[in-house]
């Protein structure tokens, strides 16, 4: 960054005109504006006042320890991303706001600690997301790397979402490329390397599957403006069992791993019904295929990669778990509902509770 972008920068940042911060230098507007252009530097003279106004060093303004800044900075993003990655979000949050106060123009961090703070307050149903919306407009304003831009947008875009301001969260949409202009989309055919062509393409199949099976979760629960759902019980049945369907064909070889999920909420939306109605078997059916994908998805090796045809050497990645518990473990108290009391007794219900229990971590 230059010495005329670090100025602009902590100039916007003060809230400060060139005008007034000419001024408390007496010196000329054009002057700041021909240092904010990269036409001329500032006398040597005027760096300790210039540090002064801002409440930076000399060396920060002249970038002399921008290596070890920037690795002091990727230190703290990496220590926040463990503490997310092992549920502490609020950890994360603290790790970033003093990385933040620390290093106010970095926008990797700002970014990182607003989506820290939407994990968090999502989770307490906390409404006020003020500082989410304040860093990313910052950035927004400010910051010229495309993805962080993208990811603002799109944290920006949440926080008011959860704020229920929708007809903002609808503007910042309106900001997002459509879908055929995604990056994905257009590697998909412009790669040219074999390999690195290949592993392009499976990670945009491994998104279209989220993708596909969460909107048909979403279309198959659609409410009508009467507030009662839009297909009936039995398409829902239909097309929750499609999902189920989807997950095994793309994954014949069981090798799920994180998609696991995608079965697993099919088939408890499934037992939901089934339960309701007091159809017994068809429980106890879906209650073992739900079992079946959440041992899967709670042993699996986040580092293997998929054996099936068209992932075969690509892996998902890990998963971050809530409360400290597994999906055995939440499964487990899921069927300790008292509706269930009508099939506790049956073979079929002690095998699936015995096989949890296995498996199951709690806090």
């Amino acid at each position: 960054m230059s010495f005329g972008k670090i100025i602009k920068d902590l100039r916007k940042e003060a809230n400060m005109t060139q005008e007034q911060l000419a001024e408390m230098l007496d010196i000329s507007p054009q002057a700041i504006s021909r240092w904010e252009n990269g036409a001329a530097m500032p006398d040597i003279s005027l760096l300790p006042m210039l540090s002064n106004i801002f409440g930076v060093t000399s060396d920060e303004l002249l970038e002399i320890n921008i290596e070890k800044n920037t690795r002091i900075i990727e230190e703290a993003l990496s220590t926040a991303q463990q503490a997310s990655h092992s549920g502490n979000f609020e950890r994360a949050v603290e790790i970033l706001q003093n990385a933040h106060r620390k290093y106010p123009r970095s926008y990797k961090i700002m970014e990182r600690l607003a989506n820290a703070i939407i994990c968090v307050n999502s989770r307490k149903g906390i409404k006020d997301y003020s500082e989410v919306i304040t860093l990313c407009e910052n950035i927004l304003e400010n910051c010229t790397d495309s993805m962080i831009r993208y990811n603002a947008l799109d944290l920006l875009g949440t926080a008011y979402g959860y704020e229920g301001k929708e007809e903002e969260m609808l503007k910042v949409a309106e900001q997002m490329p459509p879908f055929e202009f995604c990056r994905e989309v257009f590697m998909l055919y412009h790669i040219t390397k074999g390999e690195e062509r290949l592993v392009q393409r499976q990670e945009y199949l491994s998104t279209l599957v989220t993708q596909l099976v969460e909107t048909m979760s979403l279309i198959s629960f659609h409410n009508g403006d009467d507030g009662k759902f839009i297909y009936s019980e039995s398409d829902r049945i239909k097309i929750l069992k499609q999902i189920v369907d989807i997950v095994d064909i793309l994954y014949p070889e069981c090798d799920y791993q994180y998609k696991a999920q995608y079965a697993e909420q099919a088939c408890l939306l499934l037992i939901n019904i089934y339960a309701k109605n007091n159809d017994e078997e068809n429980t106890l059916y879906w209650i073992e295929k739900a079992c079946d994908y959440i041992i899967c998805f709670d042993t699996y090796d986040f580092e293997a990669e998929h054996t099936s045809p068209a992932f075969r050497g690509y892996s998902d990645g890990g998963w971050i778990p809530e409360n400290g518990k597994n999906h055995s473990a939440e499964f487990l108290e899921y069927l300790s509902n008292s509706k269930f009391d009508v099939i506790r007794s049956h073979g079929l219900f002690k095998k699936v509770i015995s096989r949890l229990k296995q498996i199951a971590v709690m806090p």
